[in-house]
């Protein structure tokens, strides 16, 4: 159906969308039109089942990207959980084992699983370290059609960068400032890297 193609999911955390009241007339010129959206057959079934919308957009890709798989209902289980966790990290293994595993959700159990690896104060390295492998170095969880760049790629790039002498003073404190964040992280959670530092 043509008109269904007309619908788009716009994540309001990662665009831009700027509202202004309609006046008198815009109001009264697009009320017609309005009412025709709402009584047409694809839109008011999409109104009264959102989640299947949702559902038509799956793809393989990482929740990170899609992150309204996690569907309405789950939304304030995991903000429960993650505060209950922040409260108390000891609580996580209770937590993952009598809420979230309770919703059978791989996408729920994934991202309260990140935010353990984030904010837990007994970093569990070996963890962390595994999941920044897979992330940064294997490109495990990109978006398929992106090209993935590696941490031992993104170094080149910007060693690369910095031995123009082109590049200005406030790009050049940029591209140091990432490129020892880079190197502090692959240091820190013991990362391999193939590339021989010249900064």
């Amino acid at each position: 159906d043509t008109i269904s193609k007309t619908i788009q999911y716009i994540n309001l955390g990662k665009h831009f969308c700027h509202l202004e009241p309609l006046s008198d007339n815009e109001y009264n010129h697009y009320q017609t039109l309005a009412q025709s959206l709402i009584d047409h057959p694809a839109y008011h079934h999409l109104s009264k089942h959102p989640d299947e919308f949702f559902e038509s957009l799956r793809s393989n890709q990482d929740i990170d990207y899609q992150i309204y798989r996690l569907s309405f209902d789950h939304i304030p289980v995991l903000q429960q959980t993650t505060i209950d966790y922040l409260c108390n990290p000891d609580r996580y293994q209770e937590l993952l084992e009598h809420r979230i595993d309770a919703y059978r959700n791989d996408d729920l159990s994934t991202l309260f699983y990140r935010t353990y690896l984030k904010y837990h104060p007994n970093e569990p390295v070996s963890e962390i370290q595994t999941y920044l492998k897979n992330r940064y170095m294997k490109g495990n969880y990109s978006k398929p059609n992106d090209a993935f760049t590696d941490l031992n790629q993104t170094i080149n790039e910007l060693e690369e960068k910095l031995s123009s002498i082109l590049l200005p003073i406030k790009d050049r404190e940029i591209c140091e400032s990432i490129l020892n964040y880079i190197q502090n992280i692959m240091k820190k959670y013991s990362l391999k890297s193939t590339v021989i530092s010249k900064f």
